[in-house]
């Protein structure tokens, strides 16, 4: 058995015209054109997606507490500059204080840990301790983390939890 083709016919309807004065002023808005898009990444599993999450609050912090100084810093400010919700900030941290022992422990506690592992000295002492200070010089005087030493000893002071936690994690 031969089956048939059936074919169907479909119908067209034109759309109904628009006013003159209509059609006059859509052909005045400006044609927008669309940008090319970048060319995007993988999808991110949910851990590396925490983990940039995390990072950018924490980015976030030190912008806010550089700027306004750990009194002065309010969590909504910097859930705004890190793009999230309030709450999504206590996902993170249990409150201001484990945010900023977070942002020493990520800034400085790595810068220090390099820092102390001193090759052995071959030469003149004096070329290592001159070796010593321009790291310094160029690790944390010339960039943010002076800024968070600079923090840590204008408003430790009013805040000892945060100075004992330097000198905890970063002196000691």
């Amino acid at each position: 058995m031969v089956m048939a083709k059936r074919t169907e016919r479909t119908t067209r309807t034109k759309p109904a015209k628009r006013p003159a004065t209509i059609r006059a002023a859509a052909a005045r808005i400006p044609k927008v054109a669309s940008a090319k898009l970048p060319e995007a990444r993988p999808p991110a599993n949910r851990a590396e997606k925490s983990a940039e999450r995390r990072a950018a609050i924490v980015e976030a912090a030190m912008d806010e507490f550089i700027a306004r100084g750990y009194a002065a810093t309010r969590l909504d400010d910097v859930a705004k500059r890190a793009g999230v919700a309030k709450g999504t900030l206590y996902l993170y941290f249990k409150d201001k204080e484990t945010m900023f022992e977070e942002l020493i422990r990520t800034a400085l506690v790595p810068l220090i840990s390099r820092m102390t592992a001193l090759p052995t000295i071959t030469g003149p002492v004096r070329d290592a301790v001159e070796g010593f200070a321009e790291t310094f010089i160029r690790e944390v005087v010339s960039t943010r983390r002076g800024d968070i030493i600079r923090l840590i000893v204008s408003e430790g002071p009013r805040f000892p939890a945060i100075a004992d936690f330097y000198f905890r994690e970063v002196v000691s």
